[in-house]
């Protein structure tokens, strides 16, 4: 498993290179960064805790669509 990516490229395309690593198939939805309370809507409180995240990155779903190399329905 070459892990070097995770020193040598982004976040994104690093997470992309292991999960085809790793035989994973993955639904990608996005390259681009969302916020903490973007993504965990009613459960984000501001507070120190989630005021320590920048950015959150859900790039994909690997549900079984992915594995039936179907899309996904978000």
């Amino acid at each position: 498993m070459k892990l070097k990516a995770f020193k040598e490229k982004n976040l994104v395309d690093a997470v992309k290179d292991l999960m085809e690593q790793l035989n994973i198939p993955v639904n990608y939805l996005t390259d681009n960064p969302s916020t903490a309370e973007e993504i965990l809507k009613d459960q984000y409180k501001p507070n120190d805790t989630f005021g320590l995240i920048d950015e959150v990155y859900f790039i994909g779903l690997m549900d079984d669509a992915a594995f039936q190399e179907k899309k996904s329905i978000a």
